[in-house]
């Protein structure tokens, strides 16, 4: 389950890459189209004022034409430039979420790690404790073992008893022993 983590990340930072690499050619692309489309708007700009210019000093048609035509084409121009800026800023908005998404798996890939860290410890704790139990196991059997052992030794050695017959036990009493004497005492004292 880890190498497919592992191989998501690969891949999905692979996926980023390849994209920061087209967004900055495409970056890139766009830059220059902006300097280009700035460059033919300063040409059409000077072209404007050089023919309001002359047409406030000649007047004719032709003149006039040639102005509207170049202030149709500054309009187209800067409407060129308008969508190149906000291509432009599209892409760094792009090659800002590249980069959230690169921290993003930088985090995952660090949660990761932290996880199969904490699930070597836990695969060391689950064998120690296993280790344990077989040993625990392997004890109580030979405990068992010997109990039984002992069991039948004990069997052995009662049947290998005599048999003592129970002794009665003397009813005489000893005065000496067993207290005060009982016997009549005589009254002819000398």
């Amino acid at each position: 389950m880890v190498t497919n983590y592992k191989k998501i990340i690969a891949d999905t930072e692979g996926i980023l890459n390849k994209l920061q690499l087209h967004v900055e050619a495409e970056e890139t692309k766009w830059q220059q189209q902006l300097a280009e489309k700035e460059a033919e708007l300063a040409t059409v700009i000077r072209e404007r004022d050089e023919l309001r210019n002359n047409s406030s000093s000649n007047s004719g048609n032709g003149v006039d034409t040639q102005l509207r035509e170049l202030q149709s084409k500054l309009q187209s121009v800067e409407s060129e430039r308008n969508s190149l800026k906000s291509q432009l800023s599209s892409s760094k908005d792009t090659l800002a979420s590249i980069d959230q998404l690169k921290e993003e798996r930088s985090r995952l890939s660090a949660d990761l790690a932290a996880e199969q860290a904490k699930a070597l410890d836990q695969s060391d704790k689950l064998a120690k404790l296993k280790s344990l139990l077989q040993e625990t196991e392997n004890a109580m059997s030979q405990q068992k073992a010997n109990n039984e052992l002992l069991r039948e030794e004990i069997e052995k050695l009662k049947e290998n008893l005599p048999v003592v017959p129970a002794s009665p036990v003397p009813s005489v009493h000893n005065g000496a022993t067993n207290g005060p004497s009982v016997e009549p005492v005589s009254a002819e004292v000398c």
